[in-house]
Parts: structure tokens; sequence; C-alpha cells
């Protein structure tokens, strides 16, 4: 079958472009023709290089400085469709011809990022092509806590066109019952659906000896600095924030045994393989620990963005892994966290059932059977 998947393929995230290998991959392993769909209006394809405002300027300008390693990485693994899109009119005159379509993973339903300044982005559930298609949502995230009333309408509408339903986070499946969809899954995010040998022939090379941790984090927040400085009274820290190159190095500056790092999507997944111990408010930071069996603390995210916080709660409750978690800085707790052990025969047991879904459902939903039930 030819698929094509639409994803934050653009995105300068290092989960967002391997989810989108991951899910291409495993595609490719189930015998499928696959190709990521290169859609991405102004804003996903351009946007996140433009400061707007002072407090955006840094993280814009990081963007620019990793343009280059992400383009690389997506030319050397990702399978792109030869057209380009650039609006959803285009999408609809012209649509990619493939049997299926695919929308997922990662937050492409988050309405931060889909009801902008250019109006509902719609792309994101597939509203384009013949009506033969089947069309598939695999482990979409919406990472919000409330879908704001606007887009509710729109994105039913949507949804109704769907042949099968799957979303990343247990959030998820409550705000899509309250749609009208009770029968949405509730599955892995595609990075779990790879075997660490599918990354060993990805990821570049990290220190000879893993003698380090590796902190990475999306957010400054002042829980995340404090368990750097106690992870850093146990080891060498290699230290990535993305999104401030200047919060990395003033940590470094203050601590002897912290070290930046400004890693390719490669070297990123250099420095999770052979760390030693993984500090991170990152839900792909997560989920790389425990593919390649890191132990880990995970810090939720504070403020207006803590919304975001069910994707790693929820999967590491499933797995049960939910005691790595730390809410707020607490010394003695990030000290327990760190000397304590995890039992991976119970992850990897978890795991596999979850896996088996996830099998199940893609399976299915991409036979020639009648559609997986969705909406009542």
């Amino acid at each position: 079958m030819r698929i094509g998947i639409i994803t934050f393929h653009l995105s300068i995230n290092y989960g967002a472009v391997l989810q989108a290998y991951a899910l291409q991959t495993h595609l490719q392993q189930l015998g499928h023709e696959v190709e990521i769909i290169d859609y991405g209006n102004f804003t996903f394809r351009y946007f996140q290089y433009i400061p707007t405002t002072i407090k955006t300027f840094e993280s814009k300008l990081s963007n620019l400085y990793y343009a280059k390693s992400f383009a690389m990485f997506r030319r050397r693994h990702l399978r792109v469709s030869p057209i380009t899109y650039k609006s959803r009119e285009g999408l609809k005159i012209a649509p990619p011809n493939y049997d299926a379509y695919i929308c997922g993973s990662d937050q492409i339903w988050n309405h931060i990022f889909i009801n902008g300044r250019y109006g509902f982005e719609s792309s994101y559930f597939l509203d384009f092509g013949l009506p033969e298609v089947r069309r598939i949502a695999y482990a979409a995230s919406l990472s919000t806590t409330e879908i704001p009333g606007a887009i509710v309408s729109q994105m039913r509408e949507c949804l109704l066109k769907f042949n099968a339903i799957s979303v990343r986070d247990r959030g998820g499946m409550a705000l899509l019952s309250r749609l009208g969809f009770p029968h949405t899954a509730w599955l892995p995010d595609p990075t779990f659906l790879l075997n660490p040998a599918a990354y060993e022939r990805v990821l570049g090379k990290g220190p000879q000896r893993n003698e380090y941790a590796f902190a990475y984090n999306l957010h400054n927040q002042s829980a995340f600095a404090m368990c750097i400085k106690a992870l850093a009274e146990v080891y060498d820290v290699a230290y990535s924030n993305p999104n401030s190159a200047l919060s990395s190095w003033f940590i470094s500056f203050q601590l002897r045994r912290v070290k930046c790092v400004r890693p390719s999507p490669e070297a990123w997944l250099g420095l999770m393989r052979f760390s030693k111990f993984v500090l991170t408010d990152s839900f792909h930071g997560t989920v790389f620990s425990i593919i390649f069996k890191r132990p880990f603390v995970a810090v939720l995210v504070e403020g207006k963005l803590s919304g975001g916080n069910d994707r790693i709660v929820s999967m590491l409750e499933r797995l049960g892994l939910e005691n790595r978690i730390i809410r707020e800085y607490d010394p003695d707790k990030m000290k327990q966290i760190m000397a304590s052990g995890i039992d991976w025969s119970i992850v990897d047991m978890n795991l596999a059932a979850w896996r088996v879904e996830a099998s199940d459902f893609l399976l299915r939903s991409l036979s020639n059977a009648d559609s997986l039930p969705t909406c009542v």
C-alpha cells in the first residue's frame, strides 16, 4: 500500500524528526511504500526562524543554528514526497496520490500550533484528497486539557471522515470522547515501535565512556536548574537546551562539571544512548531514556504549558515508571530517584503489550476491511 504521512517533520525539534523517522520506518517494515508529505505553510516552514518578540528572539535564532543539521537528517533518513505543498489550498487542489493518509504523531492537534494567524490548520486533519483514500490518525497529540470552542465544530467535521483514530495521550481520549469519538485508541509514540537496533544505524557517536549524565530540557524553569546542580554533584553533565544557549552557558559557567552541547539529531541520539543517566523535561527525552534503558528523571513543566504534562505522566503511568517524575524540586526525592534502579523487565512487558495494540490498530486500519469504529 502507498502511504503518505503528514506530520511536523519540518520542526527544529529532535522528537519531531525522530517520530517521523520511526513511523515511516515501521510502516516500511510492514511492507508498505511510505513517504512523508512535504507540507508546511509559512508558519511551519519559516516562522520558526523569525523572532516576533524579545522573548522569542533567542529561541528563533537558535533554530537558525540547528537548521542545517536538521535538514541533513531529513535528507539522510526521511523519504519525503517529491512535491512540496506550502498551503492548505495546494493540498486540496492537487492532493498527493496515496492509498492511505496517516496524520501523526507529535502535537499535530495541539490548538496552539494549528489555530494561529492563518486560521484553523485543517490539513493535519486530512481534509484533502479523494473520499476513497483511507484516513488514519496514529498517536496524534492534543497536548492540552481543553479544545477551544472556536475549532470544535471544524475538528469534528474533519474527524468524521476518518477510518481510524488514535491519540498519544490519555487526556486526548477524553477530549475526543466529548466530541463524540468514544472509540479513540490510546497508542504509544511511534518511536516506541522500533527496537533500539533501528536507532543504532542513525545515532552519532557519544563520548567513549558512559560516565556522564545527559541533561536535556526545552523550558527554562527553576526546578530543572536545581536538578542539574544535584546531578552535577554525582556526574559530569552534558547539557543541551536548544531553545536557550544563554541559559545553558550560564549554568555551565556556574557549575564546573556541566558542559554545554549543541548536537545534531544523530548526535543527540548518541548522547542519549551512551549516557549513564538522563535528566529531562521533554516527552521524547523521556521516551528515548526508556528505549535505551537509561535511568532518568522526568521534570514536569511549570506554568501555562503545564497542560502538556499529561503526555509524560500518562505514558510513565502506563509503563509503571511514574515514580521517576519530579513535579517540583525536592532534593531528597531527587537523590532517591537517582539512587533507585529500574526493573526493566516490567517496563519491557508493559511496552510489549502496548506495541501489540499499536500493531493491531495499524494492521486493521490499513486493511481493506471495514473501518474501525470512531464516533457514536
